[in-house]
């Protein structure tokens, strides 16, 4: 059984037992409300947006991550932007947790889904997380996070993304 996956800035690492994680909103440790102009400065890549009108507030997590949380058929959904190299956020899934392959339109990705896994964020304690499709476009690394998202609305959400 492969133990490690990387992908981008994201290493996921499979464990019999998880460290022990919170679960909490989806808002919480996504970083202040930043203007647009000043996400796209962050990042050294395109930032993709969802095609809402209007669009969320973006995020900015300590200049180093550009979040979106929006709602996608009721539901909360977290776009999370990296333009990192490998290791810069850590996941960790237990036996009960799904990781396969979920590549799309040319570029890797991973899906990530079934029982809570914990995420990492720098400066910030580990949270439970819910079904994640990762992927990588261009050098950067995206992360869409929803509780209720299947593989398939999450691939479809994704190529809705916009160059913003």
């Amino acid at each position: 059984i492969l133990r490690f996956f990387h992908l981008g800035s994201v290493t996921i690492v499979r464990v019999d037992r998880l460290p022990a994680a919170e679960q909490r909103p989806l808002s919480v440790g996504i970083g202040p409300v930043v203007g647009l102009a000043e996400a796209k400065r962050a990042l050294r890549h395109t930032l993709l947006v969802p095609r809402l009108d209007p669009l969320p507030p973006a995020h900015l997590r300590a200049g180093s991550a550009v979040s979106f949380l929006f709602s996608y058929r009721g539901e909360p959904v977290l776009l999370t932007e990296f333009s990192f190299g490998t290791g810069f956020l850590k996941k960790f899934a237990g036996g009960g947790t799904s990781i396969e392959g979920a590549g799309f339109d040319g570029f890797a990705a991973l899906w990530v889904s079934g029982e809570f896994h914990d995420v990492f964020f720098p400066s910030s304690s580990p949270r439970l997380a819910g079904n994640v499709l990762l992927w990588e476009r261009h050098g950067a690394t995206y992360r869409l996070e929803s509780h209720s998202l299947t593989k398939a609305e999450a691939i479809s959400l994704a190529r809705s993304l916009s160059g913003g």
